[in-house]
């Protein structure tokens, strides 16, 4: 866009000022490729065909397909607007109506978690081949931390409604799926230095 403006014919490089690049691998890899496209507008769904090759060294049916999901789920534009990601409910202070982690943020889904799911098994199924690869050893921990998150939503949610119900016994039952998966998580992100504190 910028290009295309009066101004535009000056314009002889961009640059960016990230915020937490060390998180988002594929996204400052895009925002970096951009200036190279020229004035043409780039096909996302092409780019990450190529991306998919650059990230892991070689090209996989089931990479490709997940992400292609990942450009459905995660990495598709929405509507609403707030700032960052969805929000790990487990990332919450201890409530009965969480609804964001941070002051700016929102713990709301705005994507088909079951994609998302897809994307992880599809992931997943190249495990024998790329279990050694670094990149990909993030991607997958990246993608299957956010399913759990999803999960320990759902989970949340219903021991909320078993809380303000007073059921006693549906709580205890979510309270303790929802332990267990904190503790997955933990122990998930423990396996990688890039997501540990």
């Amino acid at each position: 866009r910028a290009l295309n403006t009066t101004p535009g014919n000056t314009l002889t490089g961009m640059g960016i000022n990230p915020e937490g690049i060390e998180n988002n691998p594929v996204l400052f890899d895009f925002i970096y490729d951009l200036p190279w496209q020229g004035k043409e507008k780039m096909d996302v769904k092409e780019w990450l065909q190529r991306y998919v090759y650059y990230r892991y060294g070689k090209n996989s049916s089931s990479l490709q397909k997940a992400w292609e999901l990942l450009h459905k789920t995660v990495y598709n534009s929405h509507t609403e607007v707030h700032q960052g990601p969805s929000e790990s409910i487990f990332l919450a202070r201890p409530s009965d109506s969480v609804i964001s982690v941070s002051t700016w943020g929102t713990i709301k889904i705005f994507y088909d978690p079951g994609l998302l799911e897809e994307a992880a098994e599809d992931l997943l199924q190249a495990a024998p081949e790329f279990k050694n690869n670094k990149a990909y050893q993030y991607d997958l921990i990246d993608v299957v931390r956010q399913v759990n998150a999803n999960k320990g939503r759902v989970v949340y949610d219903s021991m909320m409604i078993a809380y303000k119900q007073k059921n006693v016994s549906a709580f205890d039952h979510y309270a303790v799926h929802f332990i267990i998966l904190l503790v997955q998580q933990d122990k998930m992100l423990n396996a990688h230095p890039d997501f540990r504190l």
